[in-house]
């Protein structure tokens, strides 16, 4: 039983062919990166019930009078959770905002809003699915607009496998999660009850030393929070004549 570097999707291939004791022409492309592509699903879903921030992304947008946008901000496109927002609502040089500039925002759902008058004075937004409304409400053109004013901290979906060249997103000393797990479907498929007996449980073995290690790469934060920056863990800065 052989395993190479696995570095790559056209890596993992090679060692199915190997292991499994076929050929690049017995299933079709598509089929094999399907099994692949369910196999590494499942280890990206192992990683996140232990800690979903190891598939944590930023993201930058431009913040604009209401008028140009009517206070909406649609999420990236591999958008799959959202974690944070931050805005830089009155910069110094609004071509270029501090990070101590940026205020934490508030996140709603449409329900917690029961009185359509209400004004917004900290700042908040309400999510929506694939985007959100930024208040309060800003007009002042001379002030605005605001390169990187909003930053987007969210979990990033994750591409399927299709170039052979394509990298999976888990930790690298474990791709070998996605080949056991790929074998046995494919010893079921080629009727081969030793391989599916190996197939079965190292991909059990290696699964959960995955997913014992990705425990152990969580930092420990203690204490949760930084003194004089609120009891909830996240920065907070004043805007306007309330604090978040």
């Amino acid at each position: 039983m052989q395993l190479g570097n696995q570095a790559s999707l056209i890596d993992i291939k090679s060692d199915l062919y190997f292991n499994g004791k076929f050929s690049s022409t017995t299933y079709a492309q598509n089929d094999l990166n399907r099994i692949i592509n369910k196999v590494y699903k499942m280890s990206q879903e192992d990683i996140r019930a232990v800690n979903e921030d190891f598939f944590l992304v930023s993201a930058t947008a431009t913040l604009d009078v209401q008028s140009q946008n009517n206070g909406v901000y649609t999420w990236p496109l591999d958008y799959e959770k959202c974690k944070s927002i931050w805005v830089a609502f009155t910069p110094v040089n609004k071509n270029a905002p501090l990070f101590t500039e940026y205020a934490k925002v508030q996140i709603i759902d449409n329900n917690a809003l029961t009185d359509a008058t209400y004004v917004f004075t900290n700042p908040t937004a309400i999510v929506f699915g694939t985007y959100f409304v930024l208040y309060p409400t800003i007009t002042d053109p001379t002030l605005y607009p605001v390169f990187k004013g909003v930053k987007m901290y969210y979990i990033q979906l994750q591409a399927d496998l299709a170039l052979d060249t394509d990298v999976p997103n888990i930790f690298a000393d474990y791709h070998d999660v996605i080949t056991w797990g790929s074998l046995i479907e494919i010893a079921n498929r080629n009727g081969d009850p030793d391989l599916l007996k190996l197939a079965t449980a190292k991909f059990k073995e290696r699964r959960a030393d995955m997913k014992r290690d990705a425990g152990n790469r969580v930092l420990d934060f203690s204490p949760e929070y930084v003194e004089g920056q609120g009891n909830a863990g996240g920065w907070s800065y004043p805007h306007g004549k309330t604090g978040i």
